[in-house]
Parts: structure tokens; C-alpha cells; sequence
């Protein structure tokens, strides 16, 4: 083989090299676009909906192999329906470039396509249009008439020499969150550039995805064809990155791409789930689906910051005996506060006496177990409940309770469980019942000299007449004259005798053998005793005590002459002389 000839080959070898390296980014591109992925998620709890695009390409969705989840929680899938046969409308926010590296020919191929693709849409479907450049500009808010829209976009110019991409997908973000989630659930960021972005103090890029991922936009880059592979490669990512794909243009291919995107959302097949509650964590959450028929797991990063409203109170639909101390509870749906002891009284409609659960155990179906310490009486009964809520955003509080009829042990009567729980107190007090009838019989006959039998009748012994002898001088007894000089501020002050020859009593009650008009003494304070010669007081367990010269006595105390007492409010000083009383 000649070496001219082998040159050729090389030659021809080489190009079918270039020309394959030209091919494989498309092919790469198409084979992803192609792959089952989870594109979209919309949240307004209990309402969750999950777009998949690409099941087609594996078969037909079987609603019984599909398992979706949020964090740990299995949702339920209510069914499966394709986006076309909701008829629903979509929001597109189309990011147009509008920077001089988008060259004039396509720029006006450009324009041309909106125009046509505005007129295209349904009477459902919105169109926001934004260019981004030097400045971000909103230019279509989507209210816009076919003909306003199509002048507007005809008078665009690609002049500007910066790109804020990523400030615009910001700002498009922003724009999606303040739509209204029920007139718009299928939301779709276009974003028509060469993927290069300038910006300086503008937002980023993490910044950007952060804001879509929130709102569940996903975007779908169309980039031209002249662009740098690494450029065009780094706008793909970060659209996948959001649930969307990339789309690589040439020239007069814009329209044709638009119209791919969404014939792409109309044929995607939607996940219906429902959620327990409208418990919107107000953060970043993951969706799991698990595709069982295939062995595929997807996951999707979302923004639960979304829910309607929960008017509906929650009920106790069920109230059963189970066993002799346990009650079935089954609410309406899942509540808080169900676990709590405190937060249930079974209440005795006969004699409302309260039953308070000792422990409580999770059933299915929304139900709890409650078991009371003691067996049930057989009778009527009213549960109520209190601080049980469900769990929604609202915490919306159960309602009553319910009735219900228990059987068990018969009840006593009310005297016999009195006498049983306070037999003990009555028997005591019979007991001392007798005691003082005994005392007061005994004082009786000792007062009266005891009894005697006369004509075989029973007889105190006064009762009988009887001479004696009566002396006529009396033994005196040996005691002292107490002399009290009280002490009150702003008079002089005052003085009073009083006999002491054994003891007396001193306090505010009238029955003492001195009482003083003083509220803060006690009705008996304290107690004067003479024996042999000497004085003593003792205090008799007075709540605010007995002074002695400044110091309270604890214990029975001898006095000295002039020693100077203060009970309440009273001060006193006390002296005494010896005499005959």
C-alpha cells in the first residue's frame, strides 16, 4: 500500500473520528431526556403531586408496585393520571438572553418562535416572559393579548454586555412562589441563553437553585450550538439539577424545541398523593418513589411551605371496653396530645367520681388504648377529653367526648365503702364516747361522796342527811399577790392584783382567771404557777409565743421580781407579796 494512499485513509479515519465526538453529547443528551425521572413536585398539603417523565420508555405505571414517601412517613397514592387529562393549564417562565454573545440571526429566530409559541397556548396556560442582561426585566406577565405580546417581543434587542442569569432564575423563583398554587399547580422555568453567567454580587448559582428547588420549578435549558462544550455542560447540569433537561439549538430549531418542552410536561404521567395532615414543615424535605416493578428508586428535593386549610375538627368516632380495665379510643384521624394520661377523665355519671388512665398504648387506625389502674364498675359513663388536637397547622382541638355503658364489679353503697374506708374513725370514736361517759359518771360520785344503798336503792351519799361537825376555822392557805403593771405607749401606766396561791390562766378568752381584750394573744397564752415560795410561767404552745425580759421561753420558767413579760401585745411587769390567800 502506497503511502499517499494509507495518508487517505488516515485522513478518512479521522474525520468519522471528529464527526462521532460531534454526535456523542447529543446522543448522551437525548439517552438522559429519555430516563425515567421525577420532574416537578407540587406541595399544598394534604395535596401532593409528583411529575415523572420517561415511564413510557419502561412500560405502563402499576399504582400497586409504586411506594412514595416523605422522609421516613409512606403517603398514600390516591391514583395516576396523565397531565394532558387534568386539564390544567401551565405557567411558563421564559428567561430570554438578551447579551451580545447571542448572535443577531439566532436572536430573531428567537423572537419569531416566542411569538408563535405565545399564540399557541391555551386559554389555561400563562406565559411570564423575562430578559436578563445588564438588568433583569420582566417584559410579559403573562395578562398580556396574543397582539400585545407579540409587539413586546418584537421590539427586544440582544445588545447588553453582561449575562445575570442566575438573578433572573432567582427572581422567576420569587415570581412562581407569589402565583397562586391552585390556579397554577404545573409550573416550568424556558431558559433561552449561551448558559454564561457574569454576574458580580448578584445572586449565584447555589442561591438560584436553592430558590426553584423551594418552589418546585424546574428548568429546562435551551442553549445554542456555537457555545463551548464546558459552558453548555454546566447549564445542563444545573438544569437536571432542578428536575428539568437541556436542549442544544441551532439555528430556526428554537420553536422546535419550545414546543418539545411541552409536549414533554403534557405527556408526563402525575402521582395523586395524599398526606395525613397539612403539617407543612416549612423546609426542605425529600421525596422518595420507589417503582417495585422496575427495581427503580427516585428522590426529589421540594419546599413544603404550602397547605389549605383544615376546618374540619377532629371527632372521637368510637369509644369501646376492652377487658376489664381498658378502653378502645378511635379518633377521626391522627391526633397529639393522645398519648398523654392527663389528658382524659372517665367521669361516673351516678356519683362523679373521676378515673384517670395510668398508661396508654398506640392501636391501628388511629385508635389508643387506655387502661386504668383498677377494674371497672358496672355502670354509665361519660369520657372526656382535653389538649388533644390534630395535626394540622391549625390544631384544631377534639371534640367531646362520648358515653358509654361498662360492665364490671357491682358497687358498693355508699355507707358500706364508708364504713370500710372509715370504720377505724367511728370505732375510735365510740371508744372515746364511753371513756367520757365513764369520766363524767365517776365525777359525779366522787363530787356527791360516792353512793350508798338505802332500802336496796342506789343513793349518792350527799343525798342523805347526816350530822356533822363543822369547825369553825378554816385552814387558810399559804400563796401570793401577783401585782401586773402594764405598760401602754402614751399613757401611764396601769396596775392590777391578782391572788395566786396554786395557778391561773392568763389569755383573750373570758373563762381565763385573767383575760386582756388583745387580738394577738391566744385565747389561753400562758400559765402562772406558785409553789413553795416560788413563781413560774409556762408559755401554752402559743402560736407567736411568750416573752421573758426580750426572750421567748420554751420550757416552764422561774420568775424574779420585776422580770417584765410580753404576750401579744401586752407588756407586763410583775412583782408579788406573800399573804394568806
Amino acid at each position: 500500500m502506497g503511502r499517499r494512499k494509507l495518508k487517505k485513509i488516515m485522513t478518512v479515519l479521522l474525520s468519522i473520528f471528529c464527526l462521532l465526538g460531534t454526535l456523542i453529547p447529543d446522543w448522551t443528551s437525548n439517552a438522559a431526556d429519555n430516563s425515567l425521572s421525577l420532574e416537578q413536585a407540587y406541595i399544598c398539603l394534604p395535596q401532593i403531586r409528583i411529575y415523572v417523565n420517561g415511564a413510557e420508555n419502561y412500560g405502563e405505571l402499576d399504582p400497586e408496585q409504586i411506594e412514595v414517601y416523605r422522609g421516613e412517613t409512606q403517603l398514600s397514592l390516591a391514583g395516576i393520571q396523565k397531565f394532558s387529562d387534568l386539564d390544567e393549564g401551565i405557567a411558563y417562565y421564559i428567561l430570554l438572553d438578551i447579551s451580545g454573545s447571542i448572535r443577531d440571526s439566532y436572536f430573531t429566530d428567537i423572537k419569531s418562535a416566542l411569538q408563535t409559541f405565545h399564540s399557541e397556548l391555551s386559554e389555561k396556560d400563562q406565559m411570564v416572559l423575562i430578559t436578563f442582561g445588564e438588568n433583569v426585566t420582566v417584559q410579559l406577565t403573562g395578562e398580556e393579548s396574543k397582539e400585545e405580546a407579540a409587539a413586546k417581543i418584537a421590539g427586544l434587542n440582544n445588545r447588553d454586555d453582561q449575562t445575570l442569569l442566575f438573578e433572573a432564575l432567582a427572581q422567576a423563583g420569587d415570581m412562581a412562589s407569589a402565583l397562586s398554587n391552585q390556579e397554577y399547580k404545573r409550573k416550568a422555568a424556558i431558559v433561552i441563553s449561551d448558559g454564561e453567567d457574569i454576574a458580580k454580587g448578584k445572586s449565584t448559582k447555589d442561591e438560584a437553585l436553592k430558590e426553584l428547588k423551594s418552589q418546585g420549578l424546574p428548568v429546562y435549558a435551551m442553549a445554542v450550538d456555537y457555545e463551548e462544550n464546558q459552558i453548555i455542560d454546566s447549564f445542563g447540569e444545573f438544569a437536571r439539577n432542578t428536575g428539568g433537561s437541556l436542549h442544544i439549538f441551532g439555528q430556526g430549531g428554537v420553536l422546535e424545541g419550545l414546543q418539545s418542552i411541552r409536549s414533554r410536561l403534557q405527556s408526563s404521567d402525575v402521582l395523586l398523593l395524599e398526606s395525613d395532615s397539612n403539617n407543612a414543615s416549612q423546609s426542605m424535605e425529600t421525596l422518595t418513589v420507589q417503582f417495585d416493578q422496575w427495581n427503580l428508586t427516585k428522590t426529589i428535593e421540594t419546599g413544603f411551605y404550602n397547605w389549605q386549610a383544615d376546618e374540619e375538627v377532629p371527632q372521637i368516632t368510637g369509644i369501646e371496653q376492652d377487658g376489664s380495665n381498658k378502653l378502645k379510643v378511635t379518633f377521626s384521624e391522627s391526633v397529639s396530645g393522645g398519648e398523654n394520661v392527663t389528658n382524659y377523665q372517665l367521669k361516673d355519671t351516678a356519683d362523679g367520681t373521676v378515673y384517670t388512665p395510668v398508661s396508654i398504648e398506640d392501636g391501628e387506625n388511629n385508635c389508643k388504648i387506655l387502661t386504668f389502674e383498677e377494674e371497672f364498675y358496672t355502670g354509665d359513663y361519660t369520657l372526656v377529653t382535653v389538649n388533644i388536637t390534630d395535626v394540622s397547622m391549625e390544631k384544631n382541638l377534639v371534640e367531646e367526648g362520648g358515653d358509654i355503658s361498662l360492665e364490671g364489679r357491682m358497687k358498693e353503697s355508699k355507707a358500706v365503702i364508708f364504713l370500710r374506708n372509715h370504720g377505724y374513725l367511728i370505732a375510735a370514736a365510740v371508744v372515746l364516747l364511753l371513756l367520757a361517759v365513764i369520766l363524767l359518771i365517776y365525777q359525779k360520785i366522787k363530787k356527791n361522796k360516792g353512793v350508798v344503798v338505802l332500802d336496796d336503792k342506789m343513793i349518792m351519799a350527799s343525798n342523805i342527811d347526816v350530822k356533822r361537825h363543822v369547825a369553825m376555822e378554816q385552814k387558810k392557805q399559804q400563796g401570793v399577790i401577783l401585782i401586773f403593771t402594764m405598760h401602754t405607749q402614751g399613757r401611764y401606766p396601769a396596775k392590777m392584783e391578782v391572788p395566786l396561791n396554786s395557778s391561773l390562766i392568763a389569755g383573750r378568752s373570758d373563762i381565763c382567771d385573767v383575760y386582756f381584750d388583745d387580738e394577738q394573744m391566744s385565747r389561753q397564752h400562758f400559765a402562772l404557777e406558785y409553789e413553795e415560795g416560788t413563781v413560774s410561767i409556762m408559755d401554752l404552745d402559743t402560736t407567736n409565743g411568750t416573752m421573758v425580759n426580750g426572750v421567748r421561753i420554751q420550757t416552764k420558767r422561774k420568775l424574779d421580781k420585776k422580770d417584765r413579760i410580753c404576750a401579744g401585745t401586752v407588756e407586763m411587769t410583775i412583782d408579788w407579796r406573800e399573804c394568806d390567800c
